[in-house]
Formats: C-alpha cells, sequence, structure tokens
C-alpha cells in the first residue's frame, strides 16, 4: 500500500469511528440499545462478508470456534450493548472520550 492510500484509509477511519459516537446518540432512542447493536452489526457483518469474498481468507479451525464466539460476544456485541445504553444518557462528546481512555486502561494499569 503506497503512503496515500495509507494515509486516505486512516483518515477515513478516524472520521467513520469519530462519527459512530452521534449517530447512536440520534438512533439510540429510537431503535434502542439492542436494535441499534443488532443493526451496527448486521451492517458490520455485511461488510466482512463481501471482504472475505474477495480476500478468500483461511477458514479457522474448528477447535477454534468456541473462543471465537466467545471473543466476539465479550468483545464486541458486550461492548455494542453496553455503549449503546449508555449513550442514551451521556453526551457523544463524552462517550467518545470514555470509550478513547478505556480502550489504553489495560496497556497502562502498571500490572
Amino acid at each position: 500500500m503506497d503512503r496515500s492510500r495509507g494515509l486516505a484509509a486512516g483518515i477515513a477511519v478516524v472520521i467513520l469511528w469519530a462519527s459512530a459516537f452521534p449517530a447512536i446518540r440520534v438512533a439510540a432512542p429510537a431503535l434502542g440499545a439492542v436494535g441499534l447493536s443488532l443493526s451496527r452489526l448486521a451492517v458490520a457483518s455485511a461488510a466482512l462478508l463481501v471482504l472475505a469474498c474477495w480476500t478468500r481468507p483461511r477458514r479457522p479451525r474448528l477447535r477454534d470456534l468456541p473462543l471465537i464466539a466467545a471473543a466476539g460476544f465479550s468483545g464486541i456485541a458486550a461492548y455494542q450493548l453496553l455503549l449503546n445504553e449508555a449513550e442514551r444518557s451521556v453526551p457523544a462528546g463524552t462517550a467518545s472520550l470514555c470509550g478513547s481512555t478505556m480502550l489504553h486502561m489495560p496497556m497502562t494499569s502498571g500490572d
């Protein structure tokens, strides 16, 4: 990947990530935390399905599937539900700051 494509991809990620918090704030009252989580995960799954069809990644081993499912639930589904529910009472900017800070906490805990 050349430098300009990498920069464009980085900018796109930052814009999409930053726009998610105000979008959650707008959509959560209408869809609820569960409905919004399902909608977001469905869109992400569809995008990853298209990408997988295009890149043809190696399939996981059968013995790895329970760990992948557990990681998907605890790391993705639970995060979505908690974030969507929390943003019903916390401003989008505060949620963004808390979310970005919490991602770095395990690395700086000193353990």
